[in-house]
């Protein structure tokens, strides 16, 4: 049964959205990027595979014309890259987020502001 995301998990999905859609590639087209940010409205998550990944269920949401897969940037936690945050899409719906680390395991979701990119 799907719920809402925890405040930090909404968070960090909308700041990695919102890197992505201002990302500059062949092919973004403006209605992709509406696209995907308009799937952040009323999505919801429901219990991975592990503490750090989250289905997500994004309902009565346009579908992107994106492969299945990641999201094409690099989610980097932290200039010393300690983690990476990977959100994929699948059939053009957003369908997770997952936070792979290095190190010791992390006790909460990274701050929007800790992310970095390529």
């Amino acid at each position: 049964m799907s719920q809402p995301l925890t405040a930090d998990q909404e968070r960090l999905l909308a700041a990695i959205v919102a890197l992505e859609a201002g990302r500059t590639f062949d092919g973004n087209e403006p209605a992709l990027n509406h696209g995907l940010i308009s799937q952040l409205i009323g999505i919801e998550g429901e219990p991975g595979d592990g503490p750090w990944q989250v289905r997500l269920v994004a309902r009565d949401a346009p579908r992107i014309a994106l492969s299945d897969g990641p999201l094409l940037g690099r989610y980097w936690v932290g200039v010393d890259r300690q983690g990476e945050i990977v959100v994929r899409v699948r059939d053009g719906l957003l369908v997770s987020m997952e936070y792979a680390w290095s190190g010791a395991e992390p006790t909460g979701w990274p701050e929007p502001g800790d992310i970095v990119t390529d």
